[in-house]
Parts: C-alpha cells; sequence; structure tokens
C-alpha cells in the first residue's frame, strides 16, 4: 500500500497562484468590455474639431482617441488670424479619455509651451466633457483651458466644442 503525503501549500504558492489568476482575469477584463460596447458606437478614431471659446473665437483642430484611454491632439490652429501675432509654440497634447459617471466622457491632456525664444514658458491643460452622436460620426460637449506659467495660472478659458470622425471615402 502506498501512501501519498500531502504537502501544505505554502504561502509564497498561494499568493502566486492568486497573482497569475487575478493577472490573466485582468487582461480578459477589457476584451469582456469591448465585447459588450460591440453594438454601441465607439469613439476610438481620429476627429476633426471645431472649438469657440467664451470669446467667440473659433479654433480647429484633429484629435485622436485610442481604445487603450490616451487621447493625442495637434494643437488648434485659429479659424481666423489673431490681430496680434501668437508667440511661440505648443506641443502636441497628450493625455487620457475615459467614459463619464453619468454618461458621455472625458479627456484631459497637456500640451507644453514655448515662448518666442523657443524654451519652455508653460503648460497648457485641457478638460472635456463630451457626448457621442447616435450614429458615432459626432461628438459635442464643452471645454476648459488652463494655462500655467512659472507655476502660476496666467490664463483660463472655456467654451464648447463638437468634432466629425474622420473616416476613409472610396477612390
Amino acid at each position: 500500500m502506498s501512501m501519498v503525503t500531502k504537502k501544505p501549500i505554502q504561502r509564497r504558492q498561494l499568493l502566486r497562484g492568486v497573482a497569475a489568476v487575478t493577472a490573466l482575469a485582468a487582461m480578459q477584463a477589457p476584451n469582456l468590455a469591448r465585447a459588450s460596447e460591440a453594438a454601441a458606437p465607439a469613439l476610438v478614431g481620429v476627429w476633426l474639431s471645431h472649438v469657440t471659446d467664451q470669446t467667440g473665437s473659433t479654433r480647429i483642430d484633429i484629435m485622436s482617441f485610442s481604445a487603450d484611454g490616451l487621447v493625442l491632439t495637434g494643437g488648434a490652429l485659429p479659424v481666423v488670424a489673431p490681430k496680434l501675432p501668437e508667440s511661440g509654440r505648443s506641443t502636441i497634447g497628450q493625455g487620457t479619455w475615459m467614459r463619464a459617471m453619468g454618461g458621455g466622457y472625458v479627456a484631459q491632456f497637456v500640451e507644453l509651451n514655448a515662448g518666442a525664444d523657443g524654451a519652455f514658458s508653460g503648460s497648457t491643460t485641457i478638460s472635456t466633457h463630451f457626448t457621442l452622436s447616435a450614429d458615432g460620426n459626432s461628438v459635442s460637449g464643452r471645454f476648459n483651458i488652463v494655462i500655467e506659467a512659472g507655476g502660476h495660472v496666467v490664463f483660463t478659458s472655456h467654451g464648447t466644442a463638437r468634432a466629425t470622425r474622420i473616416t476613409p471615402t472610396g477612390m
């Protein structure tokens, strides 16, 4: 008769097993969420955006939303030339987006600013809340802008934005 000796599971082995199962579940969770959202229009894609601030000034921008929650913006350009030339320039804005509690989406991205001499002068943080149309081809909402320089807020603005999806067309 053979005797099988049972060894107690060590705490370290148990924790490794729990970690492996948790990692596997975490990898599957985004796929399950995506599958449940498959019937709904997706935000993921490239959008041409028109932004109007509280003064009525309109700018145009190009934005990209990725499936993993990243947002990129090309840097808005004025539709009408400003009365005074703008000094310096900004980098491409980068940030994140997610579904908002209560509906719609929120995004926040940051652009780094340079002064007229080309050196870093501060940052611009843009926060948005918007909704996707039923057909999935347009979004609209509101935004807030905060510009900081030297650790101090030097400018704030807010307004509305609307965007249309850029899609390939047949040739």
